[in-house]
């Protein structure tokens, strides 16, 4: 990040960054031009202008009334937080004390000519973002975590506030603007016949290698709105395989229509479904039958089913049985798949699949209750390798995987030992996935393209 920036603010800010309420410690927090200058007047001894913690004492005030002690961390600009001059005082966790302290400060910064004010909300993200401290997905992960209402939703917003994604994103900016100095390079060296930057086939090489990863980040991108929700658990397999039996079974009340007739359910229905214990809460999703009807009503009903599958934590594949059961990549999903046996009360051969369940006696219900919970506490311990993102962020990534798959299509048939052609249009593409990229880990400039191909191509020797 960048340790400088053209914002400028020349009010000093303060607040009280602890939780509400009374605590053992209680923090007040300033950042801005003055914020030292303030707190030399408001102790008893001068700041230390370095990075530090130091024991202080505050004056007594008319608001204070007496002097106290509090443990004072300073921060120098830029490199705080803020990119501002920055310190936090640790308090007794007090209201009311944490309250007269800061009224104490106003009337001393008043008395001192200096400016302070009271921070508006998320003031202190926007200065360090404003002053290029962070990038703009980490200000939106710090204010995921401060909306977390669940370990999941943390740990889906810790992801974004470490600017994971923007690392991944910026690698593979990166690897886009080298390949976009070779296309403008032979662009400049077009007149030279034997000057060729780069081939075709080395660049349709180097962005399969980027088109990968990018695919490979799609995959394990997490919505910050399906982090905050309870995982997805769907129902999936062939029409009358006993889906809404089960779906009732695990409700214990009816919930979804039961019918012989395939086809009966057309829709998502949706149920929430308390574990066992301290298993939590899922969303149960009944499907319709997945099976090739030309008709339009079953097209849609397959259409909304391949959906729901796509963006669940969970598939169970059920299967009557006795029959048999088709592959996982059958189901199309990328997540896991747990293979059931329905109306097992009808045969006793299930040993092929995971769990063998009955709707009408119950058997096996529990026991796929738990195979649900085991699962999905399998997929949240593997969960560090998945990244939260935004809405603009899948956005992103989709219309830089569109702009590379346009250049691919301009590079086919291209004769080996040629340059990329038409190169002015396949130059404009890697320049839009560049651009779509710029909502992950920030935009790559003209001039910086410029600078890679002075590197590459040593111009002027």
């Amino acid at each position: 990040m960048s340790e400088s920036s053209p914002y400028t603010d020349p009010s000093t800010i303060v607040a009280v960054a602890s939780p509400p309420g009374s605590g053992e410690r209680g923090l007040l927090r300033l950042s801005g031009p003055g914020a030292f200058d303030l707190l030399d007047a408001a102790l008893e001894s001068p700041v230390p202008r370095t990075r530090g913690v130091s024991m202080v004492r505050l004056r007594s005030t008319e608001a204070l009334g007496h002097a106290l002690p509090a443990v004072l961390l300073t921060m120098p600009g830029p490199r705080s937080f803020t990119g501002e001059d920055s310190a936090e005082l640790a308090l007794p966790g007090n209201p009311r004390l944490l309250s007269l302290v800061v009224d104490g400060l106003h009337a001393v910064a008043q008395g001192a000519g200096l400016d302070l004010r009271e921070a508006r909300a998320g003031e202190f993200t926007a200065r360090a973002f404003l002053r290029g401290r962070i990038d703009l997905s980490q200000a939106e992960g710090i204010a995921a975590s401060i909306a977390a209402a669940s370990d999941r939703e943390l740990e889906a917003a810790s992801a974004l506030r470490e600017g994971r994604l923007a690392v991944e994103g910026s690698a593979a900016a990166t690897s886009i603007a080298d390949l976009l100095a070779l296309v403008e390079a032979g662009i400049d060296f077009a007149e030279e016949e034997d000057v060729v930057a780069i081939e075709a086939s080395a660049l349709a090489s180097g962005l399969a290698s980027i088109r990968s990863s990018l695919e490979d980040l799609r995959g394990r991108a997490t919505g910050l709105e399906a982090a905050s929700s309870s995982p997805r658990v769907v129902l999936a397999g062939p029409p009358n395989a006993g889906k809404s039996s089960l779906f009732n079974a695990l409700l214990g009340r009816t919930r979804s229509v039961e019918s012989p007739i395939a086809g009966t359910t057309r829709d998502a229905i949706c149920e929430p479904l308390h574990l066992a214990g301290d298993d939590g809460e899922v969303l149960l999703v009944d499907l319709a039958g997945l099976d090739a009807s030309d008709g339009l009503l079953e097209q849609e009903a397959r259409r909304v089913a391949l959906a729901e599958i796509d963006r669940a934590d969970l598939v169970l594949h059920c299967t009557p049985v006795g029959r048999p059961v088709d592959s996982p990549d059958a189901v199309g999903t990328r997540g896991e798949v747990v293979q059931v046996a329905t109306m097992c009360d009808l045969a006793v051969d299930s040993a092929q699949h995971s769990i063998a369940t009955s709707a009408r006696t119950g058997a096996g219900l529990d026991a796929l209750r738990g195979e649900i919970a085991v699962r999905l506490a399998t997929i949240g311990d593997t969960s560090g390798a998945r990244l939260a993102v935004g809405a603009r962020h899948e956005r992103g990534i989709a219309e830089a995987l569109e702009a590379l798959g346009q250049v691919d299509e301009l590079l086919e048939g291209v004769p080996r030992g040629r340059g990329p052609e038409p190169a002015e249009l396949v130059a404009h593409h890697l320049r839009g996935a560049l651009d779509a990229l710029a909502t992950i880990g920030g935009r790559i400039e003209p001039d910086e393209v410029l600078g890679r191909i002075y590197a590459s191509f040593c111009i002027g020797k």
